[in-house]
């Protein structure tokens, strides 16, 4: 009998049927596999930064968007050793607010009208 059995059968006031053990098992069982990997999810802190596939999935866009808005300067980059383009978290919460970053003040004034998606330029 395992501590927990035997702390039940104090806890009851008798012995614990091995039936209602292998229910509470197999229900322990399921929630994990269930909602484990939501559990855990929860647990993890943000990133403080997303790759550029990992901006698109927030974002619900390609890729190639995403990698055309940090060419536009409509997200920020964080300089990154190898290359690799890391986006800050708060860039992507900035232009999910429609709020201007400091970096593109300046072009934003001019541009206010227009979608961060499409350049003022272009369709």
């Amino acid at each position: 009998m395992n501590a927990q059995q035997r702390f039940r059968s104090e806890e009851t006031g008798g012995p614990v049927s091995s039936i209602e053990v292998c229910i509470e098992d197999a229900v322990e069982r399921a929630v994990e596999r269930f909602l484990g990997p939501y559990l855990r999810r929860i647990c993890e802190p943000e990133p403080a930064v997303y790759t550029v596939a990992q901006t698109a999935v927030v974002l619900q866009l390609s890729e190639d968007t995403v990698a055309r808005l940090v060419r536009r300067g409509v997200l920020h980059r964080v300089p990154h050793v190898g290359g690799k383009v890391l986006i800050p978290r708060a860039a992507v919460d900035e232009l999910v607010a429609g709020v201007p970053s400091t970096a593109r003040d300046a072009s934003f004034a001019r541009t206010e009208n227009v979608s961060p998606l499409r350049s003022a330029s272009g369709p």
